[in-house]
């Protein structure tokens, strides 16, 4: 929770309440449409993931280095 409400503690506090309704959406989605146990997991793990990647892609910027003639 500390990485996801980037260790700010009204941060951690809305990253809990965010990871607690997803884990308790996703049991209620089990019990009344069948799905499986997994998918709340799954879910979860995707959105951490997709944070990390947002955070990697902002604090590093990937360039190609293309070589150009100088018109001259």
């Amino acid at each position: 929770m500390a990485f996801l409400g980037r260790l700010h503690p009204v941060g951690i506090f809305f990253a809990g309440l965010l990871m607690a309704l997803t884990y308790l959406g996703g049991e209620t989605a089990q019990n009344n449409h069948g799905l499986p146990v997994a998918v709340t997991g799954v879910f979860q793990g995707m959105v951490l993931f997709f944070l990390l990647a947002c955070d990697v892609l902002v604090h590093y910027r990937f360039r190609l280095n293309i070589a150009r003639k100088a018109t001259s």
